[in-house]
């Protein structure tokens, strides 16, 4: 474990699993895993693991990594409006 909570460099190995709220606060799912330009060696997007209908099944869904701001209070990253779920 590498979590250092008052640091604001963050491991990819503490990115993983943490949950991912819609803008109304709205568990969406959790974070998979990072897309990382090679060159650059910059975080692009994060592919989120979306619960299917009552928890039966999943399926992925890529963010912009700048669509993510982490909240304290949620204990997880929320997404921005204009990247909000299409029903």
């Amino acid at each position: 474990m590498t979590r250092q909570p008052h640091s604001p460099i963050v491991s990819t190995e503490d990115v993983h699993g943490t949950a991912v709220y819609d803008v109304a606060g709205k568990k969406m799912g959790r974070v998979d895993h990072l897309m990382i330009d090679k060159a650059s060696g910059r975080v692009t997007a994060a592919v989120i693991n979306v619960a299917g209908f009552l928890g039966i099944g999943h399926s992925h869904r890529e963010v912009p990594w700048t669509a993510l701001a982490y909240r304290t209070a949620l204990h997880g990253y929320q997404l921005s409006s204009e990247h909000a779920p299409i029903d």
